[in-house]
């Protein structure tokens, strides 16, 4: 995998980025007791794809807007990132696909006296505009750019050809010192499928609690410790630096 964008400041908390992204994966196996074709097969025979490697390789073009004071642990502002990616088969692609992506992230301060009391909202989407993406490429749990939402659920859990994910995080001190402070935290997933499921019909939720530990006061650096359970008897430890988002 390689990716990288470069963005230019145009006008006050504006953005123009554009790059590159290239996820390359050979020698892909499938393993099924019973002998049958695993989900990524079936997928890759229905859309005429290898069944032993992918790649998707395409342009990168964004659009951002930024408001929050701070990208490690915002208390208040907006942060708002929406691209486009084009995958061409001429630079190594398994298929064309042109895709769509929106990041929003809203952060209120919900105290003068204890600023890091904040409702964080976050809404991440992915759309297939036209084209087709590789199945282990498709959109779904923890595939925004920091690997992080969905908290629940392992990734790609639930993913489609477009999936939607919308977060809410109630954080607040614990100590006087605010080294250790406390989240609350829930979100809801919705992704189409191909048997005729379409996006924002069905929601699957998840939920949790956590910690984080400050490391830094200045950068405001802090470890991020939750524990959250889904449905289908998921649940389990995630573990970042920084907030979730």
């Amino acid at each position: 995998n390689f990716r990288e964008k470069v963005y230019k400041k145009v006008a006050k908390n504006l953005f123009l980025g554009a790059g590159v992204s290239f996820d390359i994966r050979q020698h892909i196996t499938q393993k099924d007791s019973a002998g049958q074709l695993t989900p990524f097969g079936v997928y890759n025979t229905q859309h005429d794809l290898p069944q032993t490697h992918s790649a998707s390789d395409g342009f990168l073009f964004n659009l951002e807007y930024i408001t929050r004071d701070n990208p490690n642990r915002a208390y208040k502002g907006i942060y708002f990132d929406a691209g486009v990616r084009i995958n061409q088969t001429w630079i190594g692609s398994s298929k064309n696909a042109v895709q769509f992506t929106t990041d929003l992230r809203k952060y209120i301060s919900l105290s003068e006296a204890d600023p890091e009391t904040v409702l964080a909202l976050w809404n991440w989407g992915s759309y297939l505009g036209s084209g087709t993406l590789p199945y282990l490429d498709l959109p779904g749990t923890a595939r925004d750019m920091s690997f992080r939402s969905g908290r629940g659920y392992t990734s790609q859990y639930f993913k489609g050809t477009e999936y939607n994910d919308s977060e809410a995080e109630f954080r607040f001190p614990l100590l006087a010192n605010k080294f250790v402070s406390g989240v609350i935290f829930g979100n809801m997933q919705t992704a189409n499928d191909e048997q005729g499921t379409k996006i924002f019909q069905v929601f699957q939720p998840g939920y949790g609690a956590g910690l984080r530990i400050l490391f830094n006061k200045v950068t405001r650096t802090n470890l991020c410790l939750d524990y959250a359970f889904g449905r289908f008897n998921n649940k389990g430890f995630f573990l970042n630096l920084n907030e979730a988002f």
